[in-house]
């Protein structure tokens, strides 16, 4: 059997030339109240777990798994681990795509639009026009709505006066709007 590892991640900002190998399950049926160490302990007696990411999902609680190698994540999906009398679903985790993103295009010149994104659901259109007053005069906020429940979707279009405005907008990345 194969000890290699099956998959190399890179985390966010991390130098490309130091990479973390290691071989991810994903876990579902976890119990409420589990922890990552509980997690982690219960399944050490398949190989060696480098990691454990707890996620709250609609039903329940799910984990993803990182182990050395290859063998010990296949002992881990086969093996029959139960945590407070449940259970546990274990199959191999998908590989995530590691490429890094294209860079953003070119911005023409004539452009007085920018999109703001990763918004609170409770932002309200005021509240983005007296932000952004700064980068000048905002003419339209435009916000994204669910087209079914017109809910607010955290993301809207922001029209400015004069293309340098829009400039100083996308300059202010990463200012908190609440």
């Amino acid at each position: 059997i194969d000890e290699k590892p099956l998959k190399l991640y890179l985390k966010a900002n991390q130098d490309l030339s130091v990479q973390a190998q290691f071989v991810t399950v994903h876990v579902a049926g976890i119990p409420k109240g589990v922890t990552a160490e509980e997690l982690a302990t219960a399944l050490t007696p398949c190989g060696a777990v480098r990691g454990t990411r707890l996620v709250a999902s609609g039903t329940g609680l799910c984990a993803f798994v990182d182990f050395e190698t290859k063998t010990a994540a296949r002992k881990a999906c086969k093996s029959k681990t139960v945590i407070q009398g449940k259970k546990l679903a274990i199959r191999m985790s998908k590989a995530k795509d590691t490429k890094p993103k294209a860079p953003p295009r070119e911005k023409p010149t004539f452009c007085r639009t920018v999109i703001v994104k990763n918004l609170s659901f409770s932002t309200k259109p005021e509240v983005l026009k007296k932000v952004f007053k700064s980068a000048g005069k905002v003419l339209d906020v435009r916000p994204f709505n669910d087209p079914t429940t017109q809910a607010f979707k955290g993301m809207a279009y922001l029209d400015f006066e004069e293309p340098e405005q829009a400039d100083a907008a996308v300059a202010m990345t990463g200012k908190d709007c609440d």
